[in-house]
């Protein structure tokens, strides 16, 4: 485009646009477009891949330029290769050399910052404040951080995990009588369904077993 007189209005808060542009941001530092990172120049974007794995797209951005690649054939078939995604690369290349005279002189290019955000930590479960129960939980540390406006960050503590004796041993919750106990945290959540559901994650979560015997299979889970 020479010459750029479209019309501009706003479409997202600051904010928004601002908390948005940090997620894309990961997208490419720990995510499926890692490989899109141009040393000393900040980037953002997003990976994309179409049904039957036809179609192989990343939409990069930095502070400068935005470009987008599409990786596939005129007549859609399969993709087979061993690459993730190729556009990754493609888009790292042709990036690269539009920041040749940049990254020569080992200059950094970064995108403007806001003064009134926090990052804080939080349960990805509740998004409340992390306890040390969130930290215990049987499937890992759920902790998360979040780019939050100054006076917006969770400020109450989680209550959605509880924390029970768990057996080591045989599995399951431990009564008084188990040896080999350690202090694991299970999700609290009330779930109510019309019809008989298969739940993946049913093994995590806590149910008042008063009265129950605890399970001494050797093949039992929570």
């Amino acid at each position: 485009v020479l010459v750029n007189d479209q019309n501009k209005h706003t479409a997202f808060k600051t904010i928004t646009a601002y908390q948005m542009n940090q997620l894309l941001k990961g997208v490419v530092s720990s995510g499926t477009g890692v490989g899109a990172g141009i040393s000393g120049i900040e980037t953002a974007g997003k990976t994309g891949t179409t049904n039957s794995d036809h179609d192989r797209w990343f939409i990069g951005y930095t502070p400068d330029y935005i470009c987008g690649v599409w990786y596939g054939y005129e007549y859609p078939e399969a993709i087979v290769d061993s690459v993730a995604n190729r556009s990754v690369k493609i888009w790292d290349d042709i990036m690269t050399a539009v920041y040749r005279d940049e990254l020569k002189k080992g200059e950094s290019v970064k995108f403007d910052t806001l003064d009134n955000i926090v990052l804080s930590e939080y349960c990805a479960d509740s998004g409340l404040k992390m306890t040390e129960a969130c930290r215990k939980d049987a499937r890992g540390n759920r902790a998360e951080k979040g780019y939050f406006v100054v006076g917006s960050e969770p400020d109450a503590f989680c209550d959605r995990h509880v924390v029970v004796n768990y057996d080591v041993e045989y599995g399951g919750v431990a009564d008084s009588e188990c040896e080999q106990v350690e202090q694991v945290a299970l999700i609290y959540v009330e779930r109510s369904f019309p019809i008989q559901v298969y739940v993946a994650d049913a093994q995590y979560v806590w149910r008042d077993i008063t009265g129950v015997l605890p399970n001494v299979s050797e093949d039992s889970a929570f």
